[in-house]
């Protein structure tokens, strides 16, 4: 239809009205571009922890509950060693 004239006068094209917010609807929000973020939980990092630990030995750990159960491991010198290594920890 270009050959109906414009009621009023035109400085220029007609452009489209938008349509008007549904009653009650929010104001549209300008978008911010935003940087990517990731969270590690604790959770996860306590199982990268555990996977970072070295395997177990089980033959080495079968060895020592039997010298436990035979009464055999608890020595004056493993003793002193351990009292040790907990006087280490607890200096350190």
């Amino acid at each position: 239809m270009p050959d109906i004239a414009s009621i009023g006068p035109s400085t220029g094209p007609i452009s489209p009205v938008a349509s008007p917010r549904p009653y009650g609807a929010p104001a549209p929000v300008e978008q911010r571009p935003t940087a990517d973020r990731a969270e590690i939980s604790d959770h996860a990092r306590h199982l990268e922890r555990l996977r970072s630990l070295p395997d177990v030995r089980s033959a080495k750990v079968d060895a020592i509950r039997d010298s436990i159960a035979r009464g055999t491991y608890d020595t004056p010198e493993r003793m002193k060693v351990a009292l040790q290594r907990l006087l280490d920890d607890l200096t350190a």
